[in-house]
């Protein structure tokens, strides 16, 4: 080939991208290794497997400044997939949601292993708010995967058979998200999308207690969510590992949904992560660099 282009699967494009460059072969990696994360210790690595790195956050390019590596920040994909306005009554007509009733979005994450740590967290937390209010609408998005819609239909069930308002609306999360007064997230790439979409939130995550030992030992950040991670500053609420508890939820959603302050508070911050991302294409962006590295 004329350039190797390497996405995600780092250890695995680690090694493709070494060979590729003894052939020659320039070797691009789009979205960089999070070193920000898991600290400076794989930046040998990638400088022995790659030419140059398209990365989608701001701030990396400065990580790499003491490496041999060009990066070049190309824009965010997030602010050219999401929907340029989608408002909460647009979103409501489409999912066929009242107007004057409040709505709880719910992310659990898309893993079988996420859903199985934090489906017992958000049962427990759906009917601890149900008994605050019980014409409160619930809101879930899921994936269309066999396994997690078994494992969603039984959840689900079990709630709605107790007068719950609980939906579970398979890949349409951006709707939901827009649709919600407030959004309870598992962290991950949905944090940055609930913000760019503009929606308040809370950030939860739980994960088994032998990951989250080895977690703590190598990464590096002192946030978990993207949008405390670009703002450098806590704005969302983050409850992890034994944080991410029923009541904790429970507490923090209901204090959200109650504080016209602070939605607006996260709002105007999430305005700020807009201007962070700035308006680059970063797809435009990346056909660029591949046709500047072929020639």
């Amino acid at each position: 080939p004329d350039i190797l282009i390497l996405v995600d699967y780092v250890e695995f494009n680690f090694r493709l991208g070494k060979i590729a460059k003894l052939l020659n072969i320039p070797v691009l990696f789009y979205v960089s290794p999070q070193i920000w994360a898991w600290g400076p210790k794989r930046i040998s690595r990638i400088e022995t497997s790659v030419d140059k790195i398209a990365s989608i956050f701001p701030f990396e390019p400065e990580l790499y400044k003491s490496t041999t590596i060009n990066v070049n920040y190309v824009g965010n994909p997030l602010t050219e997939i999401l929907p340029s306005s989608l408002s909460i009554e647009q979103a409501r007509e489409k999912l066929k949601i009242p107007t004057n009733r409040k709505v709880i979005g719910i992310l659990p994450g898309s893993r079988i292993s996420e859903l199985k740590k934090h489906l017992p967290i958000l049962k427990k937390t759906i009917i601890n708010l149900y008994k605050t209010d019980i014409k409160l609408i619930f809101l879930v998005a899921g994936v269309s995967n066999h396994s997690v819609k078994d494992l969603l239909s039984s959840w689900v069930d079990n709630l709605s058979q107790n007068g719950m308002n609980v939906k579970v609306i398979y890949n349409n999360t951006y709707q939901i998200i827009a649709a919600s007064n407030v959004v309870a997230v598992a962290s991950g790439t949905a944090t940055l999308e609930t913000a760019l979409i503009g929606s308040p939130m809370v950030v939860f995550y739980k994960t088994s207690s032998f990951s989250f030992f080895i977690l703590k030992k190598i990464v590096k950040v002192k946030y978990i969510s993207l949008v405390n991670i670009l703002l450098k500053r806590k704005t969302v609420t983050e409850l992890i590992q034994k944080n991410a508890n029923p009541r904790a939820l429970t507490d923090s959603l209901i204090n959200l949904l109650n504080s016209q302050k602070q939605q607006n508070n996260q709002l105007r911050d999430f305005e700020e992560i807009k201007e962070i991302l700035g308006k680059k294409s970063a797809s435009q962006s990346v056909a660029n660099i591949v046709l500047d590295m072929m020639n």
